[in-house]
């Protein structure tokens, strides 16, 4: 909520400018106004209830957010990191996105209370200064303003502490990401070695398995050596052996050629 005003000292009047007011405080006014008792309302009481509603909804908000960093405070603190089981916590990179967003709300709620703070002791010391004038002539409760100042600064310790918790809780996690970031490694590389030494068993075995295939091959080529010489060697050998062996088999059964009878003529 935002509020501006500016005052007509000649007229005696204000025009004031309300930016998000609360649906109270438009309710307030509008009553204030229809009823016909705007001049009785001065300005200072105006703040004064501006004061009073911006500070009704801070205790709700910071316990809000306490509560939330209260989840990612226990995840932090009571993960198992070595050993994850399904009913333990599960810490991921989400949880330290949803941390920046909170701290980036309570970097934003600090600044507000800041400023709401230095408005307050502003208009605080332009009240005082007008008292000394005889200007104040306002019948309302002047602790109004002090009472905004001091539950500021109360919920503004409060958004220090819980910034300071949750700057520890952003170390914590990131330290545990990185640890079970480095444990994987760890382990994949283990991993990686273990199958780079059964790689190195099996080359080894291809190796000899090839060694030995070489050897075989030696040989039978060898073999095929010894086996072409006898072959060239039947060849030169088998025709004439096969011919005496086939004259000596078929001698027997050979018929006797019938004599012819010749005769010789002579002159």
């Amino acid at each position: 909520m935002a509020v501006y005003q500016r005052l007509d000292h000649v007229k005696k009047t204000s025009r004031w400018i309300f930016v998000q007011a609360p649906d109270d405080l438009s309710d307030e006014l509008r009553s204030s106004l229809s009823s016909g008792k705007k001049e009785e309302i001065h300005p200072c009481d105006i703040h004064r209830r501006v004061f009073s509603i911006a500070e009704q909804e801070w205790r709700d908000y910071i316990c809000y957010l306490d509560g939330e960093l209260g989840t990612l405070e226990e995840k932090a603190l009571f993960v198992d990191v070595d050993v994850y089981s399904e009913c333990d916590y599960l810490i991921a990179f989400a949880d330290s996105q949803k941390l920046q967003r909170l701290r980036r709300k309570l970097v934003k709620c600090k600044e507000i209370l800041d400023c709401c703070l230095e408005v307050a002791q502003g208009c605080k010391k332009h009240w005082q200064d007008l008292s000394t004038r005889d200007m104040q002539n306002s019948e309302q409760d002047p602790t109004i303003v002090e009472a905004f100042i001091s539950r500021t600064k109360i919920h503004k310790r409060g958004i220090d502490a819980i910034m300071e918790r949750a700057e520890g809780i952003s170390t914590l996690l990131s330290q545990i990401l990185n640890y079970r970031n480095e444990d994987m490694m760890l382990k994949s590389n283990e991993a990686l070695n273990k199958s780079s030494d059964a790689m190195r068993e099996i080359a080894i075995a291809a190796k000899a398995e090839n060694e030995l295939i070489s050897t075989l091959i030696g040989k039978s080529q060898k073999d095929s050596h010894t086996v072409k010489v006898l072959t060239y060697i039947a060849l030169i050998y088998l025709p004439a052996s096969l011919v005496a062996a086939t004259w000596v088999v078929l001698e027997p059964f050979r018929q006797p050629q019938k004599k012819r009878l010749t005769v010789d003529i002579l002159q």
